[in-house]
Parts: structure tokens; C-alpha cells; sequence
């Protein structure tokens, strides 16, 4: 009788193995399922971000084409007649400032109904800086130090999407968002007034890049993060992944969206290690008892 009890006891140490292993499988399901979720709560932010980004381009393109087509901002897209030899650079110099005061007096803001917090730009040909919304009285600052919008300048896409830093000092240069650093990224959408292939004006609208984020709706568990292409990304503990943020006709992405949620779904607190020894344990105890009651089985 002695003899049969290592093997009854390294069969209940199997039938036990496998009870672990139903469980390692039910920890898996769980797990997966857990996985499965956060990825379509990753797309679904992913493909509203998409959305939005087109959405707003849109906005952006029909309120450029209507307010080229008043008077102030129609001028804005004149050359410097100094470049023909037809005035002394003096003249021009004059006229830009009357442009500028044309933009500051007029009311085609409420033409263009900015949102809470967006901030909108002119630009002239030469990419200077005729009028901001963030700082009235800037006039004359290059735009081309801003690498998006320079692109903008360059791009013959519908529209230019891109980011910038709020406390960039080309920006801060530009004065497009005021004379001092702002923290945070910005979502930029620019349409160019074109006269053949040359960009005459360009009308640009900013935006905090978590205005956008604060526009769709995940679970309350992901995290969402906008930042620029290639840039370090926010350390986020748990499931991470990193995508590009794209905009119609435009190779290059707007952004990177960095996406993050905590997934630690198990059967109970620390399950997979904790089977898994349990597992491990078993195997060893169950192939050791078995060999022990078969060597003391009587010979045949």
C-alpha cells in the first residue's frame, strides 16, 4: 500500500497541474480581453483625432477663402512695388503699416469666430507678420524662422497642418502667440492665398494641441498625448503605443498621439507569477513521485 501512495500523490500533483493551467488559460483570456480593449479605445482616439484634425482643416480653409476677399486682407497679398523699381522702400514700409492698422481696426475677427483659446495670424508674401491675434501691435516678424510655418508657406496642399511649442523662441520671435513663452504644443492650420504658384498670404489659426485632445472621448483610464513628430515622448506606465497623426494630402504627420493605459486585469494580484510557480512546483513534484512509484512498483 505504501508503495501506491508516491503515485496517487503524483497523480493528484498532475490533476492539480492541470487545474493551474485552466487558470493560467482563464488569466490569459482575461488579460487578452483587457488588451483588446485598450487597442479600441486606441483606435477610436486615434480615428477621432483623424476627425478633428479635418474638421478643423476645413473650418479653416472656408474661413481663409471668405476673408481674402476683404479689403484689408486682400491688400495683404500685394508685392513690395520697391521690388519693381515703382517706389522707394520707404512707400512700401508706409503701406504695410496701413495694412496693419486696416487688420487691427476692422472686425473681420467676428467674421472668423475664433474658439477659446485658438489664436489667428496674417502673414504676407515676404512671411512677415501683419497681424496676430495674441499681440495686436506686432507687425514685420518673420515666420520663417517657425519650421511649420515655413512649410505652410512652401506646402501646395489645401492646407499646411502641423504643431509648434508655445515656448519655442522662433515663436516667441514671431510673436504669433504673444511676446512670451507659452507652455505646452500648439496645432497650427494654415491655408495660402496663392497667384499662380507663389504663396501671397497666409492665414493661420493656433490652437493648444489639448483642446484638441479634450475634443473626443476615451475611456477614463486612457491617457492621450499630442507631441510633435519624433519628439520624446511622456514616460506613462502600462500598455504605451505611439502614432502618427496625419492630415489629408500631407506626407509628412501633423503629430505624434502617445497612448496609454493601465492594463492589469488578472484572476487575482500577481496571477501569472504566481501560477506559473505553482506550475512549476507541481510539474517537478508530480514527475518525481511518479518515477519513485514506478520504481517500487513489484516486478511483473
Amino acid at each position: 500500500m505504501r508503495s501506491r501512495r508516491p503515485r496517487q500523490v503524483g497523480l493528484a500533483a498532475v490533476i492539480a497541474l492541470a487545474g493551474v493551467a485552466i487558470a493560467l488559460a482563464a488569466d490569459w483570456v482575461v488579460r487578452d480581453r483587457a488588451l483588446s480593449a485598450a487597442r479600441a479605445d486606441f483606435s477610436s482616439a486615434h480615428a477621432q483625432l483623424t476627425a478633428l484634425v479635418r474638421a478643423r482643416t476645413a473650418r479653416v480653409v472656408a474661413q481663409a477663402d471668405a476673408l481674402f476677399r476683404l479689403p484689408p486682407l486682400e491688400e495683404v497679398a500685394w508685392r513690395d512695388l520697391a521690388d519693381f523699381g515703382l517706389a522707394d522702400p520707404g512707400e512700401d514700409r508706409a503701406r504695410l503699416a496701413r495694412v496693419h492698422d486696416a487688420l487691427r481696426a476692422t472686425d473681420w475677427l467676428v467674421l472668423a469666430r475664433p474658439r477659446a483659446g485658438e489664436q489667428l495670424a496674417i502673414g504676407d508674401f515676404k512671411a512677415r507678420v501683419l497681424y496676430a491675434s495674441a499681440n495686436p501691435a506686432v507687425a514685420g516678424t518673420p515666420l520663417t524662422g517657425v519650421p511649420v510655418l515655413a512649410a505652410a508657406y512652401a506646402s501646395h496642399a489645401e492646407a499646411h497642418v502641423g504643431v509648434l511649442a508655445g515656448d519655442d523662441r522662433a515663436v516667441v520671435a514671431s510673436g504669433v502667440l504673444g511676446d512670451k513663452p507659452h507652455a505646452g504644443l500648439y496645432l497650427v492650420v494654415a491655408r495660402a492665398r496663392r497667384i499662380g504658384e507663389e504663396a501671397r498670404a497666409l492665414y493661420v489659426q493656433l490652437s493648444p494641441a489639448t483642446d484638441l485632445v479634450d475634443d473626443i472621448t476615451v475611456a477614463e483610464d486612457t491617457q492621450v498625448e499630442l507631441v510633435a513628430p519624433g519628439a520624446v515622448a511622456p514616460a506613462f506606465d502600462g500598455m504605451v503605443e505611439r502614432r502618427a497623426l496625419r492630415a489629408d494630402d500631407q506626407s509628412e504627420p501633423v503629430a505624434d498621439i502617445v497612448l496609454a493605459r493601465e492594463v492589469d486585469a488578472e484572476l487575482f494580484p500577481h496571477a501569472r507569477p504566481v501560477l506559473l510557480a505553482l506550475a512549476l512546483v507541481l510539474a517537478v513534484l508530480a514527475v518525481g513521485l511518479l518515477a519513485i512509484g514506478r520504481s517500487k512498483q513489484p516486478p511483473a
